[in-house]
């Protein structure tokens, strides 16, 4: 019981110490009043005696094995990770190019042959143009989630 009044009296204010302690007897329990009193003691006989100084080494004597804020080197490559979303990027943006391609082929077939309409033939080079134009966005934003993560890796290392 007495360690759960040290446990409290060491919480309290000077003030409140001196309150508890100069109260008048029988006011607070005798285990009570014994911690206030100890802790007062504590914490004035902690301000009249002085601590004696630690012995620590200087801090030009502490070897360091690695300096805490090291820049590292400018012209240092970055390790270029991801290359399953390179290659997929790589492979969206080829068939993009095939799509397109093939489109203008088949836009200039219809044309030529004019066995069907020119509607058709526009729908066609229209359809291919922006299912390229998607897939070579799609590849973009692979690129662009690549780039971004490898930004944050260099500028984390700074």
């Amino acid at each position: 019981m007495n360690n759960r009044f040290e446990e409290v009296m060491s919480k309290k204010t000077t003030e409140a110490l001196r309150t508890i302690i100069d109260a008048p007897e029988g006011t607070y329990q005798a285990d009570a009043l014994e911690a206030a009193k100890l802790e007062w003691e504590k914490r004035h006989q902690s301000k009249t005696t002085p601590t004696p100084p630690m012995e620590e080494p200087p801090i030009a004597d502490m070897p360091l094995e690695q300096p805490i804020f090291e820049k590292p080197e400018e012209n240092q490559p970055v390790e270029r990770r991801y290359p399953a979303l390179r290659v997929i990027a790589g492979i969206y943006q080829a068939l993009a190019y095939i799509i397109m391609l093939l489109a203008v082929i088949v836009f200039i077939s219809i044309v030529v042959t004019s066995s069907q309409s020119l509607w058709l033939a526009l729908g066609i080079l229209l359809g291919g143009g922006l299912l390229a134009l998607a897939m070579l966005a799609i590849s973009e934003v692979i690129k662009l989630f690549i780039d971004i993560e490898k930004n944050t890796r260099i500028a984390a290392r700074y």
